[in-house]
């Protein structure tokens, strides 16, 4: 599951999986992740290098980019 949610950064972002400035590894317990699910259904969110990851029971990982705050009124 990692490899699949560094690459989907990657993509988003338009570099290379190495050029990614720090590792997945300083935001989310990568282990963890890939025992949460188990027998149990759900989604996981999080962000990442300006990114909002989303990672799901059935592995799919969704990248968006943050969004940028709303304008004060």
């Amino acid at each position: 599951m990692v490899a699949a949610i560094v690459s989907a950064v990657a993509d988003e972002k338009g570099i290379e999986p190495t050029a990614l400035e720090r590792p997945l590894y300083d935001v989310i317990d990568s282990e963890a992740l890939d025992g949460l699910f188990g027998d149990t259904t759900g989604t996981v969110t999080f962000e990442y290098l300006d990114t909002v990851v989303t990672v799901d029971s059935d592995g799919d990982v969704s990248v968006r980019p943050v969004p940028a705050p709303a304008p004060k009124p």
